[in-house]
């Protein structure tokens, strides 16, 4: 999968079409499978931190926040654009279901559809 570099407002509306046309809501046990599954992805890359930050170079989400097929982490202020672009494909790679994952770096996002990864920022203004 590659990257695409697109604003964020076409980002979101990517992330709305395709959950318009998902389950509205997801039972607890799916929404584990895709968070474990999004979390070891990560891992395998950087750090996590579930909650709140414990670290400054934590990736951190919460895990019940919207039941939805679409999984929001704050990434680290720091973080190549490599890491996160791997850490998307390895999110998409054998997902339990098809479902997005969206890294916000505020201001810059990107977010990991099941066929492509979308993103904000720059490839040149990476660190």
């Amino acid at each position: 999968m590659n990257y695409i570099h697109t604003p964020v407002a076409s980002i979101y509306a990517d992330v709305d079409a395709f959950l318009s046309s998902q389950p509205q809501e997801i039972p607890d046990t799916e929404f584990d499978k895709m968070f474990d599954h999004s979390v070891q992805a990560i891992l395998q890359i950087a750090f996590f931190s579930e909650g709140r930050r414990q670290s400054e170079k934590d990736f951190v989400s919460s895990r019940y926040v919207d039941q939805i097929p679409c999984m929001g982490v704050s990434g680290p202020e720091n973080v190549k654009l490599s890491e996160i672009v791997e850490i998307c494909q390895l999110a998409q790679k054998a997902p339990p279901f098809p479902y997005v994952l969206m890294i916000d770096l505020h201001p810059q996002l990107v977010a990991a559809f099941p066929d492509r990864i979308l993103g904000s920022i720059i490839p040149d203004e990476s660190k």
